[in-house]
């Protein structure tokens, strides 16, 4: 019996301290996360979100306080040109350049460097280089080289209906004379190429060893060649004796001497001759004649 009460005894107090180590054990699981979350973890613990400024608003795209982007102008921008003005024998020179106008005053002397450009009355020239002499009443152009050393902006005269291009230009607008070199002008439907060019006081252009051709080439595959030849603006082209010569061989067709109508529209004349090449017939010409 008294054995009984002292096992009952031993195993109360031994249910109590069983009790005790759970609560323990089970206090210790609690605080380990937090003080796992405290120390080891690394991961940042998101802020909460913050509500925004009803007074701070989005500035528009247009305001003047919003930085608006950077637009690139693609256009080429015209670069201002420089521009003269004189009186030549009572009638006003406008001239300009794009590069520079130097003016000697000593000798009444006007240059005109890059893209150069000239009125007179119903002459207008354009070149690289201009020269006008106003004391003696004289005109220089020519082309210039580029970066490359390559001839560029040659002459090109124009004076009422008659136009050509050239390596070198010298007029006189007291007499009205003209002398050019290298010289490529379209007349009669087709292109006059001569060494040496003179511009009359009648407008009449004669021409030094020169060449007729309907070819648009610089150097043409076919040509009417001659010494002499006199070019009457909207009237006629007549030359000296003239050869045909085919990629700069001369054959033996040639004429006693050249005419070719230079008129403005529909006219009659001669149609100058086409060559061609063909296995069967080798080289020929081709419609030729008078209309």
């Amino acid at each position: 019996m008294r054995t009984n009460l002292v096992f009952k005894f031993f195993s109360i107090i031994l249910c109590y301290f069983l009790a005790g180590l759970m609560q323990t054990a089970g206090a210790v699981t609690y605080v380990t996360p937090a003080y796992a979350i405290a120390v080891g973890d690394t991961l940042e613990v998101p802020q909460p979100l913050q509500m925004a400024d009803p007074e701070d608003e989005f500035l528009p795209f247009d305001s003047p306080d919003t930085p608006q982007p950077e637009l690139n102008d693609t256009l080429d921008v015209e670069e201002p040109r420089q521009t003269g003005a004189g009186f030549m024998l009572d009638t006003r020179v406008e001239y300009s350049a794009k590069d520079s106008i130097p003016f000697d005053i000593k000798n009444q002397i006007v240059h005109l460097y890059g893209d150069a450009d000239m009125k007179y009355g119903d002459i207008h020239l354009t070149a690289a280089y201009i020269l006008i002499d106003f004391r003696k009443k004289e005109l220089f152009a020519s082309g210039m080289p580029d970066t490359l050393g390559q001839l560029q902006g040659n002459p090109v005269f124009v004076e009422g209906i008659q136009s050509f291009e050239s390596l070198e230009l010298r007029y006189n607008f007291e007499t009205r004379k003209g002398r050019t070199i290298q010289v490529l002008t379209e007349e009669a439907d087709g292109y006059m190429h001569g060494d040496v060019v003179k511009i009359m006081e009648s407008k009449e252009i004669h021409v030094s060893h020169g060449k007729y051709t309907t070819c648009d080439n610089p150097e043409p595959h076919f040509h009417i060649s001659f010494q002499r030849a006199k070019i009457i603006p909207n009237d006629k082209i007549i030359s000296s004796l003239a050869f045909l010569t085919i990629e700069g061989v001369r054959t033996p067709l040639f004429l006693p001497f050249g005419f070719f109508p230079n008129k403005r529209g529909q006219a009659s004349g001669i149609l100058i001759p086409s060559y061609g090449e063909a296995t069967n017939r080798g080289f020929y010409l081709e419609n030729g004649g008078f209309y």
